[in-house]
């Protein structure tokens, strides 16, 4: 689905699905060495991406970046249905919060390592540990628990970047993390702020009207399930 064909062409999936100017600015501005591990370089060696909703590579004219070598590993690569670096994550949260016991600091510095580990990063607990000692990344230990929560949900979206987007969808959508999410620049969309409800299909307004139209009105940029921020 994301992948090539047996002639080397990318699929519909492949060539839907590109980087974007945002995720390049983070990997790139926090010395993350995996930004072509999950994006694949160019024929001009440069990672290429674009805004969200834009149609237009920047810089422009240049062949965007997909799906790298990290993340499309072989034709009989195993499905990922919950990765090593979310669990961690987690675990890194859910100690931080005070639920289960643990070291969140020890637990997020592996989740990082983690994910450098299986997206093929070369010497990778080094790396890691160069990564994760840098100001704008370490773990706050003496920080509150939302500065703690956001240094967590921050890399677990770049860890789960791309082929957990869903998960760092609805982590957005409960804590608000990533913050500075930009907005849609696609013509003619207007969001006031981002997507915090998704609609439910049509095909429950069919088989299960009833409950379905007790929801109300759902707008996709206010409306908000019981749980989101």
């Amino acid at each position: 689905n994301y992948g090539y064909t047996q002639s080397g062409a990318g699929t519909n999936g492949n060539q839907q699905y590109q980087a974007n100017t945002y995720g390049i600015n983070y990997y790139t501005n926090n010395n993350d060495p995996r930004l072509k591990m999950v994006y694949a370089p160019n024929p001009k060696g440069d990672v290429i991406g674009s805004f969200f909703g834009g149609t237009v590579t920047v810089p422009a004219q240049q062949t965007p970046s997909k799906f790298g070598l990290g993340v499309l590993k072989a034709p009989t690569m195993p499905a990922i249905l919950l990765s090593s670096e979310e669990a961690l994550f987690l675990q890194a949260e859910a100690a931080a919060a005070g639920y289960i016991t643990g070291n969140a600091q020890t637990l997020y510095n592996t989740g990082i390592t983690t994910s450098f580990t299986n997206l093929g990063v070369a010497s990778a607990a080094t790396a890691a540990a160069a990564y994760y000692a840098q100001a704008a990344i370490a773990y706050p230990t003496a920080g509150t628990f939302d500065q703690q929560q956001q240094v967590i949900i921050t890399q677990k979206w770049i860890a789960l970047n791309p082929f957990g987007a869903f998960e760092a969808f609805n982590e957005l959508r409960r804590t608000g993390y990533p913050a500075n999410l930009p907005l849609s620049v696609y013509p003619g969309v207007n969001p006031p702020s981002q997507v915090a409800r998704i609609q439910y299909p049509t095909v429950l307004y069919t088989s299960n009207a009833d409950n379905v139209t007790k929801q109300g009105t759902i707008n996709i940029f206010t409306s908000k399930i019981f749980w989101a921020k």
